[in-house]
């Protein structure tokens, strides 16, 4: 068994919240606190974070997947980019149901 602690690297980020699960936060530290408890919200946030950061790297890849390079002279320009992508978007075939059947 260590007696060390081992110490994770930290950053502060601040963020906004909603103010009645604020509240409702504040009052559970409150209450564990009595109790001589304290609420690990670290590890929740962090672990919900990494679920929220997941997903956007998914759907960040999906549309970088489907970024079209325009190489006229509009190159640069933000718009012809996203009228591009839009484009190609709806230019994209649904997905069609697939059946199976077992013999």
């Amino acid at each position: 068994m260590s007696v060390f602690v081992k110490e994770k690297e930290v950053k502060r980020v601040i963020f906004n919240i909603d103010y009645e699960l604020a509240e409702r936060l504040e009052r559970a530290k409150e209450l564990s606190k009595k109790i001589g408890k304290k609420l690990d919200v670290d590890t929740t946030v962090n672990k919900a974070l990494e679920k929220f950061i997941k997903k956007a790297e998914k759907k960040i890849a999906d549309a970088e997947a489907f970024d079209i390079r325009i190489t006229s002279s509009t190159a640069n320009l933000p718009l012809a980019r996203v009228l591009a992508r839009q484009e190609l978007l709806k230019a994209r075939p649904p997905l069609a149901p697939v059946s199976f059947t077992v013999e």
